[in-house]
């Protein structure tokens, strides 16, 4: 189990919606440097919960 334990997702929506947590120092549970560019939207929709969300892991750019 991660740190995290287990959350419900409308919790997970919350927390990133809001902002909810520490953006200065944000790494992956493999320790590589995380950088969150954008947060996208809430998709009300079926597929993805949300989209045009930008982050950049270790230098390499992922969108979706």
């Amino acid at each position: 189990m991660n740190s995290l334990g287990y959350l419900k997702e409308d919790l997970l929506h919350y927390i990133w919606k809001s902002k909810s947590f520490d953006l200065s120092d944000l790494s992956t549970d493999k320790g590589e440097t995380l950088v969150i560019q954008n947060f996208g939207f809430h998709n009300g929709n079926s597929g993805p919960d949300f989209i045009d969300a930008k982050i950049e892991i270790e230098g390499t750019r992922w969108a979706g």
